[in-house]
């Protein structure tokens, strides 16, 4: 059995110019019993990533190829480019003020090459604390492409927030994340 699973990656400064596993196992064996990368985090804080970079909550190959992975985790933190992002199944943004704005024109929280396939994920949102000013249709963009054809489960489809003295309300349509006033 080859496994990689239960792990926590976390870039928080400098530059990575190669894929990132969340967790990583191969086996080139006849028979190779159990090969798994599940349950694994990537947590994308601070720092940045190179155009060609893929993201892989987990990576399992037999000699026969790549195998299912399950349960890993991408927290996204701030903006970052990448070329692709595979094997997630779960996904937490942490949104922070640099990407909201009125006009949808602050950079996405995760820009990538190729589209992200987002079926059957699940999504959280959290505010990050570092967010101070939300107006009434604020935008940020959490994924600026994702091919699957349908949403991914959400934990909320809203967020209610009472942080800057009055409530405040995210939604989520297409991966953009936008302010409502509460009704």
């Amino acid at each position: 059995n080859v496994t990689a699973s239960n792990n926590t990656v976390t870039l928080n400064g400098g530059k990575v110019n190669e894929a990132i596993y969340g967790g990583y196992a191969e086996s080139k064996a006849t028979t190779p019993g159990t090969v798994a990368a599940n349950d694994n985090t990537v947590n994308l804080v601070a720092g940045a990533l190179g155009t060609g970079v893929t993201l892989y909550g987990g990576y399992a190959k037999t000699k026969d190829g790549e195998q299912s992975t399950s349960g890993n985790t991408l927290q996204v933190r701030g903006a970052f480019a990448v070329k692709e992002v595979k094997n997630f199944q779960n996904y937490l943004f942490v949104v922070p003020q640099s990407a909201i704005s009125s006009d949808g024109s602050a950079a996405p929280m995760l820009s990538v090459t190729e589209a992200v396939d987002m079926t059957g994920a699940s999504v959280v949102l959290a505010v990050g604390g570092d967010v101070t000013t939300v107006k009434k249709n604020d935008i940020a963009t959490l994924i600026d492409k994702v091919k699957t054809a349908t949403l991914p489960e959400f934990s909320s489809q809203e967020l209610v927030f009472n942080t800057f003295g009055e409530a405040f309300k995210f939604s989520i349509s297409s991966f953009v994340l936008s302010t409502k006033e509460r009704a």
